[in-house]
């Protein structure tokens, strides 16, 4: 029986025997395979920075940390372009090669340890995105040990690092959790609590940015809770001031006032700014309650913030506070007192060169002080019918309406002065003070010219006179000089005795 011959088998590149002991099969030549790193980047990025890192990387054995470089500069969060810091990449290397050294061997601390050196040196080259990684690997590596201390260190590191990068609802449950961690252990909690309290700020500062006014206000009140718990007074004051904001953004006007007046009467020091803010809520929420003794306590809230901004500089509030005195008071029919209030925020408009507000503004102030003259007209009127003011002839409507023009400058104000216009004017204010500013200058300038004067005046006559007795000198000099020339004339003429008795002496 014939045998069969089965075909030869290929194994990697190589002919083998048949089963069957026929003759050999032609070898064919072995394909030469490339190595597996050459497959992992292309032609045109090898020998760049990242490639010979991960190299290094495959070449050692951490095949983890090759992946977590690769990852890391493949993303390349930061925007840095760090797959060409090669200087960086070798420090990230070595670090992940003793994070995964010490994890093989179970060495959980030394893990964290080492994770947490590489985090701070990311977060000192501002790589905080690439950073944040390393933290949160520290922070998984914390928790497989005992330690309290480090797990909840390097849970507010983590935290601290994710408030930098603008995730402050991850920052926040970062403090939360090394919280626990602290009151847990015994460990003080201060600085954690300070911590919570900023990042839940922030968030509610957020939400309220976005008109989530309940989100808003429940996130201020656990915060000031956590600040009061722990006796940290200032935070919880910040806190009051938010939550009587966004309660009166929620139209609580009574929640407002009791936030706002804690935080006006609170121990801490507030600066005078940030109570102006406060005080304008407040008028807010007492002009909205309504009733008489709620809208004498706003007044008096707008008079006093008249007069406070004034201080700090807050020209715009008080504007607006003396426009709502004025509109207050005009409600009231306290006609004068709405035409002094607006006269104060037409000029004060003025000063902020807000041309809209300044028209807006002397219109309501022309209208309130036609609401004024409005009384006067109308009794005028009414006597013109029948009765008189002083003159005892009835009917005279046209005598009765020219005696009350006399009374018009009154109706202006509702008899309590001249004219609306004699009332606080800060621009007239700041050019009386510049004019006399401008007085006193030019006076001091004129004694001072007058001093120089007087000592120019001086110097002159000194010079004048130095002068003299210097010109005096020289022609003495002078006079001196000239007779010596005419007496060496005389000598050198002959005949002269001079000459004469000069010639024996040089024939001798």
């Amino acid at each position: 029986m014939t045998s069969r011959v089965l075909p030869p088998v290929q194994h990697r590149g190589l002919a083998l025997r048949s089963t069957a002991g026929g003759s050999r099969s032609k070898r064919r030549t072995p394909v030469r395979e490339k190595p597996a790193a050459e497959f992992l980047v292309p032609t045109a990025a090898r020998n760049t920075p990242r490639h010979n890192v991960c190299i290094d990387l495959l070449s050692a054995g951490n095949l983890e940390s090759f992946v977590e470089v690769f990852d890391i500069t493949e993303k390349d969060e930061d925007n840095v372009d760090i797959g060409q810091r090669e200087d960086d990449l070798r420090v990230i290397a070595a670090g992940l090669k003793d994070a995964e050294t010490a994890a093989r061997e179970q060495q959980a601390e030394l893990e964290y340890m080492t994770l947490k050196r590489l985090a701070d040196f990311l977060e000192e080259k501002s790589l905080l995105k690439t950073a944040r990684r390393f933290r949160a690997r520290a922070q998984s590596a914390a928790q497989s040990f005992n330690n309290p201390q480090k797990l909840a260190a390097a849970q507010t590191l983590h935290g601290l690092l994710l408030e930098k990068i603008g995730d402050v609802e991850g920052a926040s449950a970062c403090f939360e959790s090394a919280l626990t961690v602290q009151k847990d252990a015994g460990i003080d909690v201060a600085l954690t609590v300070g911590h919570i309290v900023r990042t839940k700020t922030a968030v509610g500062d957020a939400l309220e940015a976005v008109n989530d006014m309940k989100s808003s206000l429940e996130v201020f009140t656990e915060a000031k809770d956590l600040a009061l718990s722990n006796a940290q007074m200032e935070e919880a004051t910040q806190c009051m001031y938010r939550m009587g904001n966004a309660s009166e953004r929620l139209g609580d006007a009574l929640g407002a006032i009791e936030h706002l007046e804690r935080y006006m009467s609170s121990p801490v020091r507030v600066d005078q700014a940030s109570k102006n803010l406060a005080c304008a809520v407040l008028a807010r929420c007492y002009e909205r309650l309504g009733g008489d003794s709620n809208t004498e306590t706003a007044l008096q809230y707008l008079e006093k913030l008249v007069e406070t901004t004034k201080e700090t500089g807050q020209t715009k509030l008080t504007e607006e506070a003396a426009s709502s005195l004025g509109r207050i008071h005009g409600c009231l029919n306290n006609h004068a007192d709405s035409i002094k209030w607006y006269t104060v925020a037409y000029y004060t408009a003025k000063m902020l060169d807000n041309q809209a507000r300044v028209q807006e503004l002397g219109v309501t102030l022309a209208t309130a002080r036609a609401s004024a003259l409005l009384p006067g007209m109308a009794a005028a009127l009414q006597n013109a019918t029948g009765e008189t003011l002083d003159d005892p002839a009835p009917g005279d409507s046209l005598s009765i309406m020219l005696k009350w023009t006399s009374q018009r400058r009154e109706g202006f104000t509702g008899g309590k002065f001249s004219t609306g216009f004699d009332t606080y004017d800060p621009v007239a204010e700041k050019a009386a003070k510049k004019q006399e500013f401008e007085r006193k200058l030019q006076r001091r300038q004129s004694q001072v010219l007058d001093a120089l004067g007087h000592k120019l005046a001086k110097m002159t006559a000194e010079a004048t006179e130095k002068a003299a007795k210097q010109t005096l000198v020289m022609g003495m000099l002078a006079d001196v000089d000239r007779s010596r020339t005419m007496d060496a004339v005389a000598a050198s003429k002959p005949g002269t005795a001079a000459s004469r008795s000069a010639t024996p002496a040089a024939q001798s």
